[in-house]
Parts: structure tokens; sequence; C-alpha cells
């Protein structure tokens, strides 16, 4: 990657802020998807409950990328909506209780 393609660069190029960003969907653990969690101090994380339970014993999802301390996560089960127009739908293929969020496009 070039510096420019840097998370906190591309946020800054949107005028947005890691403290901007309020909700977070991880799909899964890998680092290439949570590797940047902690940069998002302000955000609430939504994770299928049962990938929040595998990822804290399961070596293929160091917790280096995506636990912290101050980082809250919301637990969801199944396909649900999680806000007003954004439904977390369960697509277990990738990993068990794989994740896509769905927003309807008008």
């Amino acid at each position: 990657m070039r510096p420019e393609d840097y998370l906190l660069r591309r946020l800054a190029d949107l005028d947005v802020g890691p403290g901007d960003v309020k909700h977070l969907i991880n799909t899964h653990f890998h680092s290439d998807h949570a590797g940047n969690n902690e940069l998002f101090w302000n955000a609430t994380c939504y994770a299928q409950s049962g990938h929040l339970e595998d990822g804290l014993q399961d070596p293929a999802f160091p917790p280096r990328y995506w636990r912290s301390d101050y980082l809250k996560y919301e637990a969801v089960d199944g396909t649900q909506t999680i806000l007003p127009g954004i439904t977390v739908v369960h697509t277990p293929s990738h990993v068990p209780y794989h994740d896509r969020a769905w927003v309807p496009i008008p």
C-alpha cells in the first residue's frame, strides 16, 4: 500500500476523523477486515455473537487485530436490523458466523 492508501489518510480525504465514526460492523475478525478497529475509539462495534465467542478462542483471529479495552462490542444474532435502514445479514461462508451489512438503495 502507498501511504496515501492508509485508512486515516483516506478518512481525512473525506474530512472524517476516527472519532467521528459511531458504528463499525465487523463481518469477521481477520486482520484485513478488523485490523484497524482500535482507531475507532468512539464507535460501537457489531459482530455475530458466535463470532465474538469464537474470536476469543480461535488463533485465526488474533485479538490484537480487533480487541481493545476501550472498544464496545454489541452482539448480533443472525440477520438483524441494527440501526434504521441498516440490516446485518448473516451469511456464513468465508468464516463461521460471517456477516454482510445490507443497506437498501432508494
